[in-house]
């Protein structure tokens, strides 16, 4: 009787946890959005079409995280994250109210690859073809670009991260 009860309080806590943790999110139409925001963001981003999503500051934080969103509970926004979505182009961008960009995530299909990526394929991988590709641009406190690059010779196919300056940086089957 004793592990029931031990069981069951147990099982209602993390219910509970769950329930307070569980959040929200909070779209918003572009003309919410500070117009400095706005005009950063059709600058940096000519083309893509965008959904806006008001981040209560507590969830930006030093690393810049922004995968859930939550209720503001009556506070201002301090940050407008921009959610792109094209034909070949996705990402995320995140803006302070001022219109600053503080993170960028941004996935670009078929894209022109650097010489250096390519000669970094054709010198371990001497035949194969590339067959798709795509550039990843992380900007924070650190920017990173780099490719994800689908290679193919007959029957065998391989998918490898490169960076920038055509160092492979992981490979697999």
């Amino acid at each position: 009787m004793k592990t029931v009860v031990s069981t069951l309080a147990l099982t209602m806590t993390a219910v509970v946890a769950i329930a307070q943790t569980a959040q929200l999110t909070i779209k918003s139409k572009e003309s919410d959005i500070p117009i400095a925001v706005v005009q950063s963001f059709k600058q940096d981003f000519k083309s893509t079409s965008s959904d806006w999503i008001v981040v209560p500051p507590q969830l930006v934080g030093d690393k810049y995280m922004v995968s859930q969103y939550n209720n503001l509970n009556g506070e201002a926004p301090k940050s407008y994250s921009v959610l792109m979505r094209g034909p070949e182009v996705s990402g995320e961008a995140l803006y302070n109210a001022s219109g600053d960009l503080i993170y960028l995530k941004e996935h670009i299909s078929n894209t022109m690859l650097p010489p250096a990526v390519t000669n970094a394929v054709s010198a371990k991988y001497p035949g194969y073809l590339i067959s798709k590709d795509q550039e990843t641009v992380k900007q924070g406190k650190n920017k990173l670009i780099h490719y994800k690059v689908s290679i193919q010779k007959g029957n065998d196919k391989r998918i490898l991260a490169i960076d920038e300056s055509g160092k492979i940086l992981r490979e697999r089957k």
